[in-house]
């Protein structure tokens, strides 16, 4: 049985369970509202036809049909005034009908698609993407804003703002059935005319100024929106293929890079601390100031490199061929949706570890051990043999005393210079022969030992020997 504190204390966990639950939903439910986002209802927009209706005789290009009921005013989106948004027309095969109400905005992409050929382009090789940044470009660089409605059946004035209406209009359905390449270069119809000289017709000369004008500005604007090509998208590639300044045999470095795509001049450069830049024309030269050991990255922006999105209001499919083959009261249309966004680009940089050129000094060889000078050969040690001092008693004979002859060897240490042209090698040839000579001497005349002292003897070897060196 609980007590009336166990009974509080279970009530008070239920509570704080309670409180934590609650918790738990609310981020659920914020979670969800990000992964899940609340579609907002489509917008809508009622079209009204602009200043002057005119009329026109149906023609073909490619595969797509223009009638006759197109005309070269400007279309607008009612605001609830006398004048809206302008709009252009995507599908030249139908026609305005201001009396069928509001059309509603549908998806950019799946709309445009439907205009693409089996392969998922049309006659020009771009695809619906390609074509949406077009249309994006044509809108921005060509006649956008307000304008009034119809107001009357006036003749057609060159002068009035319709004739820049209609020149954008022609490029916008030029990019549409393929007579505009990616780089938005004028492609010739594969079949059928042209669009912008069959559709003005007489007006063509007036039209035409503002035609140059804002196809020239697209083409632009899609040049300087390349990235120069030394730099990077990304910053993650930027440091995969980062630059090193070369070794110098100063403080500095210095590093020139070109950009071959030409668009260098389009995008303001942002150098980062140690790091010094100057653009001339497509060239940019750098110096590093100081020792990098890590990379550090130089920015470019270029503030009208994106295309502005578009609107697209209607039914997500473009009729192409027979007359109002899909919906017979209506026309998609296209407005600009905002403006030109930002591109930005990089490029990382750095130095060697060295900040100067390293001069190694050539290992000087080590001198080879000069060879030992050859010990002098020692003289070799001279035997000087003593003959037998032998006495004689005059009266008595006796047996002579032979003193054991005394060898004594002497050890001379100095170095003896040979006499020149004598070859040490021959030093032991030369003893040998004075000794030879010695003993020939005394075998032929006994008689020496008597007759010659030992000082005498031992003189004559000596002689002998220095004679023969």
């Amino acid at each position: 049985m609980n007590t009336e504190h166990e009974i509080h204390r279970s009530r008070s966990g239920t509570h704080r369970i309670s409180k934590r639950t609650m918790s738990m939903v609310m981020v659920l439910a914020l979670l969800m509202s990000m992964v899940f986002p609340i579609v907002a209802q489509a917008a809508s927009v009622k079209v009204r036809q602009g200043q002057y209706r005119g009329s026109h005789s149906s023609f073909k290009t490619n595969d797509w049909q223009f009638e006759g009921y197109s005309c070269y005013y400007p279309k607008c989106a009612d605001n609830g005034g006398k004048q809206g948004d302008i709009l252009y027309c995507i599908e030249p095969v139908g026609v305005i009908n201001e009396n069928t109400g509001s059309m509603n905005n549908v998806s950019v992409s799946n709309t445009l698609k439907t205009a693409m050929n089996s392969n998922g382009k049309n006659d020009a090789g771009i695809n619906a993407s390609q074509l949406e940044d077009l249309m994006g470009r044509i809108c921005l660089y060509g006649s956008h804003g307000t304008a009034k409605f119809h107001i009357g059946n006036t003749k057609y004035n060159p002068d009035t703002p319709s004739k820049q209406w209609l020149a954008t209009q022609l490029l916008i359905w030029e990019a549409l059935v393929g007579q505009r390449d990616a780089d938005f270069n004028y492609v010739a119809p594969k079949s059928g005319k042209p669009v912008a000289q069959t559709y003005a017709n007489g007006n063509w000369s007036a039209v035409k100024p503002y035609y140059d004008e804002y196809a020239k500005a697209v083409q632009d604007s899609i040049k300087n929106s390349k990235t120069p090509s030394f730099m990077y998208d990304t910053e993650d590639e930027a440091e995969q293929k980062a630059r090193v300044f070369p070794n110098s045999d100063n403080s500095t470095h210095t590093m020139e890079l070109t950009d071959e795509n030409g668009t260098l001049g389009a995008y303001t450069l942002t150098f980062p601390e140690g790091v010094e830049g100057t653009v001339s024309g497509n060239t940019l030269k750098l110096t590093a100031t100081k020792e990098l050991p890590d990379t550090v990255t130089i920015t470019g922006v270029n503030k009208t490199a994106k295309a502005p999105k578009i609107l697209i209001y209607g039914h997500e499919q473009l009729g192409k061929g027979s007359k109002n083959k899909h919906y017979p009261t209506q026309q998609d249309v296209v407005k600009i949706d905002g403006t030109a966004s930002e591109k930005k680009v990089y490029l990382k940089v750095k130095t060697n570890p060295t900040t100067k050129t390293t001069t190694t000094t050539p290992t000087t060889p080590t001198t080879p051990t000069t060879p030992t000078t050859p010990t002098t050969p020692t003289t070799p040690t001279k035997t000087i043999i003593t003959p037998p001092t032998t006495t004689t008693t005059p009266t008595t004979p006796t047996t002579p005393t032979k003193t054991t002859p005394t060898t004594t060897t002497t050890t001379t240490t100095t170095t003896t210079t040979p006499k020149p042209g004598t070859p040490w090698c021959e030093a032991p040839r030369c003893l040998f022969l004075a000794t030879k000579e010695f003993f020939r001497k005394r075998a032929e005349s006994p008689q020496i030992d008597s007759k010659m002292p030992d000082q005498t003897t031992g003189h004559f070897l000596r002689k002998s020997i220095s004679f023969l060196l």
